[in-house]
């Protein structure tokens, strides 16, 4: 009687913290997918400024920015 008990408490125990992780993966894919959407405006923002600022050194900058978005994807 114990053991069946023990084993119900077991299986649900179960279900409960797979559903948690279900909803961590979710919250983790769009956490992700926003951080690359961030990521891309960023490097258009920081790109149509250099571009209106005129002559700045970018290279360095630019280079950085595109190996971040090409990370995240």
């Amino acid at each position: 009687m114990k053991n069946s008990l023990f084993y119900r408490q077991c299986e649900e125990a179960m279900t409960v913290l797979q559903n948690d992780n279900e909803q961590l993966e979710q919250e983790k894919s769009a956490l992700k997918e926003r951080l690359k959407q961030l990521t891309k405006n960023k490097l258009v923002d920081d790109l149509m400024q250099k571009k209106i600022g005129g002559n700045q050194r970018t290279s360095g900058l630019l280079s950085k920015d595109i190996h971040l978005f090409y990370f995240l994807e």
